[in-house]
């Protein structure tokens, strides 16, 4: 058993911070929040000036976009899979330390040869190989040729320098979406982004 100690701890349901904040924590579960007495043997971490919350989560990341070394607009042409996965660890992390425990990774729009790197990154995590939050991944983001999430429409690239596959997304017609959303779902997306026009 451990016992955080904190100065405050937010109530969400009450809308008030508590003082002192104390959270105990049994195995991977929390099983009270500011308890009335603390078990004989617990183990105390007193986390002095801090402010204890619910975990955070965002609807709307991608996290192998962006981070460090992102400045370039040719990233999604000169990374290759292997770089953007890394990239999404580094991402995950700096995620999880700054309070965010849930993440949905909506949508990849690069040239993966059909990987679907989020979730990978979400079993990794899930494995304890890595910290990071608790990710739901899309897997690549539905989308038809020149619709707001091909990604060869808003690098404005020349034909067939990013060609994206049925696999990575590019979807037209009927029976290509369902083809690219059976894609998604049976390697591991546990939901689906959908991008049908051409972005407003």
């Amino acid at each position: 058993m451990i016992h955080l100690r904190s100065a405050r701890l937010l109530d969400v349901d009450k809308g008030e911070l508590l003082e002192p904040g104390d959270v105990l924590i049994d195995g991977d579960r929390i099983v009270d929040v500011a308890p009335t007495s603390v078990p004989e043997g617990a183990v105390v971490l007193d986390l002095g000036d801090l402010t204890l919350l619910p975990g955070l989560m965002d609807m709307e990341v991608n996290l192998l976009l962006g981070g460090p070394n992102h400045e370039s607009p040719l990233n999604p042409v000169q990374d290759d899979p292997a770089v953007r996965t890394l990239r999404a660890v580094a991402n995950a992390r700096r995620t999880l330390r700054s309070g965010f425990t849930t993440v949905r990774n909506l949508g990849l729009f690069v040239q993966t040869g059909g990987l679907l790197l989020d979730v990978a990154l979400k079993r990794a995590i899930d494995f304890g190989w890595i910290d990071g939050p608790h990710v739901v991944p899309a897997g690549h983001a539905i989308s038809p040729t020149g619709g707001h999430l091909d990604p060869t429409m808003c690098q404005a690239l020349a034909p067939h320098v990013m060609p994206l596959t049925v696999e990575e997304g590019i979807a037209n017609g009927v029976s290509e979406v369902r083809a690219a959303v059976r894609y998604q779902m049976k390697y591991g997306a546990e939901l689906i982004k959908v991008s049908v026009s051409g972005g407003i």
